[in-house]
Protein backbone atom coordinates (compact mmCIF):
# COMPACT_ATOMS: atom_id res chain seq x y z
CA UNK A 1 0.00 0.00 0.00
CA UNK A 2 1.94 3.03 -0.92
CA UNK A 3 0.70 6.63 -0.09
CA UNK A 4 1.43 9.76 -0.92
CA UNK A 5 2.06 11.83 2.31
CA UNK A 6 0.21 15.07 1.09
CA UNK A 7 -3.07 13.12 1.61
CA UNK A 8 -1.77 12.65 5.28
CA UNK A 9 -4.10 14.66 7.49
CA UNK A 10 -1.61 14.32 10.77
CA UNK A 11 1.21 14.46 8.42
CA UNK A 12 0.42 17.89 6.66
CA UNK A 13 -0.74 19.37 10.44
CA UNK A 14 3.26 18.37 11.37
CA UNK A 15 4.14 21.08 8.86
CA UNK A 16 2.68 23.20 11.37
CA UNK A 17 5.46 22.45 13.67
CA UNK A 18 8.12 25.42 13.18
CA UNK A 19 11.50 24.10 12.87
CA UNK A 20 13.84 26.03 14.88
CA UNK A 21 17.31 24.30 12.92
CA UNK A 22 19.50 26.73 11.20
CA UNK A 23 19.17 26.16 7.52
CA UNK A 24 22.88 25.02 6.89
CA UNK A 25 22.94 21.12 6.89
CA UNK A 26 19.70 20.34 7.32
CA UNK A 27 19.32 16.43 5.40
CA UNK A 28 15.51 15.60 6.89
CA UNK A 29 12.35 17.63 6.46
CA UNK A 30 10.50 18.21 9.85
CA UNK A 31 7.84 16.90 9.55
CA UNK A 32 9.31 13.43 8.19
CA UNK A 33 11.48 12.98 11.79
CA UNK A 34 8.56 13.66 13.52
CA UNK A 35 6.08 11.57 11.21
CA UNK A 36 9.37 8.62 11.93
CA UNK A 37 9.40 8.93 15.67
CA UNK A 38 5.56 8.98 16.09
CA UNK A 39 5.61 5.67 14.38
CA UNK A 40 8.26 4.62 16.30
CA UNK A 41 6.59 5.82 19.82
CA UNK A 42 3.34 3.61 18.62
CA UNK A 43 5.52 0.53 18.08
CA UNK A 44 6.93 0.75 21.85
CA UNK A 45 10.59 2.51 20.58
CA UNK A 46 11.17 5.91 22.83
CA UNK A 47 14.62 6.61 22.80
CA UNK A 48 16.77 7.77 19.97
CA UNK A 49 18.64 5.21 19.87
CA UNK A 50 15.65 2.72 19.25
CA UNK A 51 13.84 4.95 17.17
CA UNK A 52 16.53 5.26 14.44
CA UNK A 53 17.28 1.59 14.23
CA UNK A 54 13.57 0.93 13.69
CA UNK A 55 13.55 3.02 11.05
CA UNK A 56 16.89 1.00 9.56
CA UNK A 57 14.64 -2.11 9.80
CA UNK A 58 11.85 -0.43 8.01
CA UNK A 59 13.92 1.76 5.48
CA UNK A 60 12.19 0.16 2.63
CA UNK A 61 9.04 1.50 3.86
CA UNK A 62 10.25 4.66 4.36
CA UNK A 63 12.29 5.13 1.62
CA UNK A 64 8.90 4.62 -0.78
CA UNK A 65 6.74 6.61 1.89
CA UNK A 66 8.88 9.91 2.24
CA UNK A 67 12.15 9.44 -0.11
CA UNK A 68 14.63 9.41 2.51
CA UNK A 69 17.80 7.50 1.10
CA UNK A 70 19.22 6.63 4.63
CA UNK A 71 17.86 6.10 8.31
CA UNK A 72 18.20 9.08 10.40
CA UNK A 73 20.92 8.72 13.41
CA UNK A 74 19.83 8.64 17.11
CA UNK A 75 21.65 11.51 17.42
CA UNK A 76 19.32 13.29 14.96
CA UNK A 77 15.57 12.09 16.42
CA UNK A 78 17.08 13.22 20.13
CA UNK A 79 17.81 16.29 19.28
CA UNK A 80 14.21 16.47 17.73
CA UNK A 81 13.04 16.13 20.27
CA UNK A 82 14.63 18.32 22.67
CA UNK A 83 14.37 21.11 19.95
CA UNK A 84 10.52 20.64 19.16
CA UNK A 85 7.91 23.06 20.88
CA UNK A 86 6.08 20.99 23.30
CA UNK A 87 3.16 23.23 22.92
CA UNK A 88 2.78 22.69 18.95
CA UNK A 89 3.59 19.41 19.27
CA UNK A 90 0.48 19.13 22.05
CA UNK A 91 -1.95 21.05 20.25
CA UNK A 92 -1.69 19.48 16.24
CA UNK A 93 -2.14 15.59 18.66
CA UNK A 94 -4.84 17.02 20.62
CA UNK A 95 -6.34 18.61 17.49
CA UNK A 96 -5.82 15.64 15.42
CA UNK A 97 -7.23 13.11 17.87
CA UNK A 98 -10.16 15.64 18.53
CA UNK A 99 -11.16 15.50 14.66
CA UNK A 100 -10.85 11.82 13.98
CA UNK A 101 -12.14 10.23 17.41
CA UNK A 102 -14.62 11.12 19.83
CA UNK A 103 -13.58 12.23 22.87
CA UNK A 104 -14.03 9.83 25.90
CA UNK A 105 -15.64 10.50 29.63
CA UNK A 106 -17.66 9.71 32.12
CA UNK A 107 -20.51 11.61 33.41
CA UNK A 108 -21.93 11.77 36.53
CA UNK A 109 -25.37 13.63 36.52
CA UNK A 110 -24.40 15.64 33.51
CA UNK A 111 -20.98 16.42 34.69
CA UNK A 112 -17.01 15.48 33.81
CA UNK A 113 -14.83 13.81 36.51
CA UNK A 114 -10.82 15.39 35.74
CA UNK A 115 -8.37 13.66 38.04
CA UNK A 116 -4.77 15.87 38.70
CA UNK A 117 -1.99 14.49 39.86
CA UNK A 118 1.71 14.65 39.92
CA UNK A 119 3.94 11.74 38.30
CA UNK A 120 7.74 11.82 38.91
CA UNK A 121 10.02 10.64 35.77
CA UNK A 122 12.78 9.35 37.82
CA UNK A 123 15.85 8.58 35.56
CA UNK A 124 15.48 12.26 34.39
CA UNK A 125 16.74 13.63 37.02
CA UNK A 126 20.81 14.14 37.55
CA UNK A 127 21.16 12.57 41.18
CA UNK A 128 25.20 12.81 41.21
CA UNK A 129 24.74 16.53 40.96
CA UNK A 130 21.90 17.23 43.48
CA UNK A 131 19.18 17.45 41.70
CA UNK A 132 15.17 16.54 43.09
CA UNK A 133 12.86 14.29 40.98
CA UNK A 134 11.38 15.65 38.07
CA UNK A 135 7.81 15.59 38.44
CA UNK A 136 4.71 16.27 35.77
CA UNK A 137 1.31 17.48 36.03
CA UNK A 138 -1.27 15.05 34.58
CA UNK A 139 -4.66 15.14 33.90
CA UNK A 140 -7.19 12.67 32.79
CA UNK A 141 -10.95 12.50 32.10
CA UNK A 142 -13.06 9.90 34.22
CA UNK A 143 -13.44 6.96 31.48
CA UNK A 144 -11.10 8.57 29.18
CA UNK A 145 -7.29 8.28 28.57
CA UNK A 146 -4.64 10.63 30.02
CA UNK A 147 -4.21 14.06 28.62
CA UNK A 148 -1.63 15.59 25.95
CA UNK A 149 -1.16 18.46 28.45
CA UNK A 150 1.32 18.22 31.29
CA UNK A 151 3.25 20.77 33.20
CA UNK A 152 6.82 20.14 34.61
CA UNK A 153 6.83 21.36 38.12
CA UNK A 154 10.36 20.44 39.00
CA UNK A 155 9.60 18.89 42.40
CA UNK A 156 7.03 17.69 45.25
CA UNK A 157 7.31 20.36 46.81
CA UNK A 158 6.08 22.73 44.04
CA UNK A 159 3.53 20.86 43.16
CA UNK A 160 0.64 22.85 45.13
CA UNK A 161 1.90 26.18 43.16
CA UNK A 162 2.22 25.03 40.31
CA UNK A 163 -1.86 23.72 39.85
CA UNK A 164 -3.50 26.81 39.54
CA UNK A 165 -1.14 27.60 36.20
CA UNK A 166 -1.77 23.78 35.02
CA UNK A 167 -5.64 24.36 35.83
CA UNK A 168 -5.81 27.67 33.29
CA UNK A 169 -4.87 25.31 30.47
CA UNK A 170 -7.97 23.13 31.08
CA UNK A 171 -11.63 23.62 30.26
CA UNK A 172 -12.97 23.16 34.12
CA UNK A 173 -16.25 24.22 33.79
CA UNK A 174 -19.34 22.31 35.18
CA UNK A 175 -16.21 19.86 35.64
CA UNK A 176 -15.59 17.68 39.25
CA UNK A 177 -12.07 18.41 39.54
CA UNK A 178 -10.10 15.45 41.93
CA UNK A 179 -6.66 16.11 43.39
CA UNK A 180 -4.64 14.57 46.43
CA UNK A 181 -3.85 16.79 49.47
CA UNK A 182 -1.45 19.36 47.67
CA UNK A 183 -4.67 20.95 45.74
CA UNK A 184 -6.20 21.34 48.89
CA UNK A 185 -5.57 25.03 49.04
CA UNK A 186 -7.07 28.24 49.13
CA UNK A 187 -6.21 29.16 45.84
CA UNK A 188 -6.69 26.22 43.70
CA UNK A 189 -10.11 25.48 45.14
CA UNK A 190 -10.87 29.28 45.06
CA UNK A 191 -9.69 29.04 41.17
CA UNK A 192 -12.12 25.89 40.59
CA UNK A 193 -15.07 27.39 41.57
CA UNK A 194 -14.76 31.16 40.28
CA UNK A 195 -14.42 29.16 37.07
CA UNK A 196 -17.95 27.42 37.38
CA UNK A 197 -16.07 24.25 38.65
CA UNK A 198 -16.38 21.59 41.59
CA UNK A 199 -13.67 19.72 43.67
CA UNK A 200 -13.67 16.78 45.75
CA UNK A 201 -9.94 16.44 47.37
CA UNK A 202 -9.10 15.31 50.63
CA UNK A 203 -8.34 16.77 54.19
CA UNK A 204 -5.07 16.09 55.38
CA UNK A 205 -2.49 17.90 58.27
CA UNK A 206 -1.61 20.72 55.51
CA UNK A 207 -5.13 22.12 56.23
CA UNK A 208 -4.46 21.71 60.08
CA UNK A 209 -7.77 24.06 61.36
CA UNK A 210 -10.13 22.10 58.54
CA UNK A 211 -8.85 18.86 59.42
CA UNK A 212 -9.55 19.30 63.45
CA UNK A 213 -12.85 20.85 62.96
CA UNK A 214 -13.90 17.65 60.79
CA UNK A 215 -12.24 15.49 62.96
CA UNK A 216 -13.97 17.38 66.37
CA UNK A 217 -17.17 16.80 64.97
CA UNK A 218 -17.18 13.33 63.65
CA UNK A 219 -16.06 12.28 66.89
CA UNK A 220 -19.19 14.35 68.99
CA UNK A 221 -21.51 12.88 66.33
CA UNK A 222 -20.07 9.33 67.10
CA UNK A 223 -20.64 9.53 70.51
CA UNK A 224 -24.32 10.45 70.17
CA UNK A 225 -24.72 7.93 68.09
CA UNK A 226 -25.40 10.16 64.70
CA UNK A 227 -23.10 9.27 62.48
CA UNK A 228 -24.69 5.81 61.65
CA UNK A 229 -27.63 7.79 60.97
CA UNK A 230 -25.99 9.67 58.08
CA UNK A 231 -26.28 8.32 54.16
CA UNK A 232 -23.57 6.26 53.63
CA UNK A 233 -22.68 4.12 51.23
CA UNK A 234 -20.07 0.94 50.35
CA UNK A 235 -18.01 -0.88 48.75
CA UNK A 236 -16.02 -4.30 48.75
CA UNK A 237 -13.31 -5.93 46.78
CA UNK A 238 -11.68 -9.25 46.88
CA UNK A 239 -8.40 -10.21 44.68
CA UNK A 240 -5.50 -12.21 45.51
CA UNK A 241 -6.13 -12.65 48.79
CA UNK A 242 -6.50 -9.03 49.47
CA UNK A 243 -9.97 -7.82 50.92
CA UNK A 244 -10.52 -3.94 50.98
CA UNK A 245 -13.87 -2.62 52.46
CA UNK A 246 -14.65 1.13 52.02
CA UNK A 247 -18.05 2.61 53.74
CA UNK A 248 -18.01 6.49 53.25
CA UNK A 249 -20.67 8.54 54.92
CA UNK A 250 -21.91 12.31 54.14
CA UNK A 251 -22.26 14.95 56.17
CA UNK A 252 -24.85 17.39 54.48
CA UNK A 253 -24.98 19.89 57.41
CA UNK A 254 -21.60 22.03 56.96
CA UNK A 255 -22.49 24.72 59.45
CA UNK A 256 -20.24 23.95 61.96
CA UNK A 257 -17.35 24.70 59.94
CA UNK A 258 -18.57 28.20 59.05
CA UNK A 259 -19.19 28.50 63.05
CA UNK A 260 -15.54 27.82 63.55
CA UNK A 261 -13.39 28.92 60.85
CA UNK A 262 -15.72 31.78 59.31
CA UNK A 263 -16.27 32.21 55.85
CA UNK A 264 -12.72 32.87 54.57
CA UNK A 265 -10.98 31.57 51.52
CA UNK A 266 -12.40 28.11 50.73
CA UNK A 267 -14.34 27.21 53.85
CA UNK A 268 -17.46 29.36 52.48
CA UNK A 269 -17.90 27.28 49.42
CA UNK A 270 -17.78 23.43 51.64
CA UNK A 271 -21.11 22.15 50.61
CA UNK A 272 -20.45 18.48 51.98
CA UNK A 273 -17.85 16.03 54.07
CA UNK A 274 -17.12 12.95 53.42
CA UNK A 275 -15.38 10.43 55.85
CA UNK A 276 -14.40 7.87 54.11
CA UNK A 277 -13.32 4.79 56.49
CA UNK A 278 -11.19 1.90 54.13
CA UNK A 279 -10.26 -1.40 56.27
CA UNK A 280 -8.09 -3.64 54.21
CA UNK A 281 -7.17 -7.40 55.30
CA UNK A 282 -4.77 -9.40 53.80
CA UNK A 283 -2.73 -12.95 54.61
CA UNK A 284 0.95 -12.16 55.65
CA UNK A 285 3.33 -14.88 57.26
CA UNK A 286 0.00 -17.08 57.94
CA UNK A 287 -1.64 -14.32 59.38
CA UNK A 288 -4.67 -12.51 58.61
CA UNK A 289 -3.68 -8.41 58.58
CA UNK A 290 -6.10 -5.88 59.20
CA UNK A 291 -5.22 -1.64 58.29
CA UNK A 292 -7.75 0.79 58.60
CA UNK A 293 -7.53 4.37 57.34
CA UNK A 294 -10.11 7.51 57.61
CA UNK A 295 -10.47 9.83 55.08
CA UNK A 296 -11.94 13.09 55.46
CA UNK A 297 -13.46 14.77 51.59
CA UNK A 298 -14.67 18.32 50.93
CA UNK A 299 -16.77 19.26 47.79
CA UNK A 300 -18.65 22.36 46.90
CA UNK A 301 -21.32 20.46 45.27
CA UNK A 302 -24.79 20.61 46.94
CA UNK A 303 -26.31 17.77 45.07
CA UNK A 304 -23.37 15.46 45.36
CA UNK A 305 -25.15 11.42 46.50
CA UNK A 306 -22.61 9.59 48.85
CA UNK A 307 -23.04 7.02 46.12
CA UNK A 308 -21.19 9.37 43.12
CA UNK A 309 -18.94 10.78 46.26
CA UNK A 310 -17.76 7.47 47.29
CA UNK A 311 -16.99 6.28 43.39
CA UNK A 312 -15.52 9.40 42.19
CA UNK A 313 -13.02 9.69 45.04
CA UNK A 314 -12.22 5.80 44.37
CA UNK A 315 -11.99 6.33 40.84
CA UNK A 316 -8.99 8.81 41.42
CA UNK A 317 -6.77 5.53 41.23
CA UNK A 318 -7.33 5.25 37.61
CA UNK A 319 -5.14 8.35 37.13
CA UNK A 320 -2.32 6.26 39.04
CA UNK A 321 -2.79 3.40 36.89
CA UNK A 322 -2.11 5.34 34.32
CA UNK A 323 0.90 5.80 35.63
CA UNK A 324 1.79 2.52 36.44
CA UNK A 325 1.04 1.99 32.46
CA UNK A 326 4.15 4.32 31.66
CA UNK A 327 6.05 3.44 33.54
CA UNK A 328 5.88 -0.28 33.62
CA UNK A 329 5.30 -0.66 29.92
CA UNK A 330 6.26 2.53 28.23
CA UNK A 331 9.48 2.82 30.35
CA UNK A 332 8.95 6.20 31.26
CA UNK A 333 10.26 6.00 34.75
CA UNK A 334 13.54 4.86 33.64
CA UNK A 335 13.93 7.53 30.20
CA UNK A 336 17.37 9.47 30.86
CA UNK A 337 16.47 12.11 28.14
CA UNK A 338 16.31 15.40 30.42
CA UNK A 339 18.02 18.79 28.42
CA UNK A 340 15.67 21.27 27.04
CA UNK A 341 12.09 19.99 26.17
CA UNK A 342 12.95 16.19 26.19
CA UNK A 343 11.18 14.99 28.87
CA UNK A 344 7.80 17.10 27.70
CA UNK A 345 8.40 15.73 24.39
CA UNK A 346 8.33 12.21 25.31
CA UNK A 347 5.94 12.62 27.98
CA UNK A 348 3.10 13.98 25.30
CA UNK A 349 4.32 11.13 22.86
CA UNK A 350 3.74 8.76 24.99
CA UNK A 351 0.34 9.85 26.02
CA UNK A 352 -0.81 10.33 22.37
CA UNK A 353 0.14 6.44 22.14
CA UNK A 354 -1.79 5.31 25.12
CA UNK A 355 -4.79 7.57 23.94
CA UNK A 356 -4.89 6.20 20.19
CA UNK A 357 -4.90 2.61 21.83
CA UNK A 358 -7.91 3.48 23.73
CA UNK A 359 -9.57 5.46 21.01
CA UNK A 360 -9.38 3.10 18.36
CA UNK A 361 -12.15 -0.31 18.79
CA UNK A 362 -10.09 -2.96 17.94
CA UNK A 363 -7.29 -2.14 19.79
CA UNK A 364 -9.22 -0.99 23.44
CA UNK A 365 -8.86 -4.75 24.92
CA UNK A 366 -5.25 -4.88 24.04
CA UNK A 367 -2.76 -3.80 26.79
CA UNK A 368 -0.09 -1.21 25.52
CA UNK A 369 2.50 -4.08 25.02
CA UNK A 370 0.23 -5.59 22.44
CA UNK A 371 -0.98 -2.82 21.31
CA UNK A 372 3.06 -1.44 20.28
CA UNK A 373 3.38 -5.32 19.16
CA UNK A 374 0.68 -5.09 17.07
CA UNK A 375 1.56 -2.04 15.29
CA UNK A 376 5.27 -3.41 14.64
CA UNK A 377 4.30 -6.33 12.96
CA UNK A 378 1.41 -4.03 10.72
CA UNK A 379 3.22 -0.71 10.09
CA UNK A 380 1.19 -0.32 6.56
CA UNK A 381 -1.88 -0.46 8.86
CA UNK A 382 -0.59 1.44 11.17
CA UNK A 383 0.15 3.93 9.29
CA UNK A 384 -3.25 3.96 7.35
CA UNK A 385 -4.80 4.35 10.74
CA UNK A 386 -3.10 7.15 11.61
CA UNK A 387 -2.41 9.16 8.32
CA UNK A 388 -5.13 8.83 6.08
CA UNK A 389 -7.94 11.27 6.04
CA UNK A 390 -11.32 9.54 7.03
CA UNK A 391 -13.62 8.61 3.53
CA UNK A 392 -15.85 11.71 5.14
CA UNK A 393 -13.23 13.87 4.80
CA UNK A 394 -12.15 13.01 1.52
CA UNK A 395 -15.48 13.04 0.07
CA UNK A 396 -16.21 16.67 1.88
Amino acid sequence: MNYEPISFALYNMLNDIPDPRKARGIRYKYSDLLFMAIHGILCGYCCGLDISYFVELNLDYFRKLLGIKCAPSHDTFSRIVRITDFDALSTVLKEWLCAHYPELYTLYNGKKVLHIDGKAVKAATAKSEGQNPVYMLNAMYEGGSISLYTKQIGDKENECGQIVDFLSKLDIQNTIVTIDAAGTTEPVLNYISDKGGHYLVPVKTNQKRLHAAIEAHVNKLEKSDKFNALDHASFESTAHGRTESVKTTMISNTAFIFEQLGLDSFFGTIARVGVMDKTVTQRKDGKDQTTFKRTYLITNLEEMSVENMQSIKLSHWNIEMQHWVLDVQLNEDRDTARKENAIKNNTILRRFCMNIKNRVEEYKKLSITRFNMTNMHSIEKLTEMLFKEPESNSQA
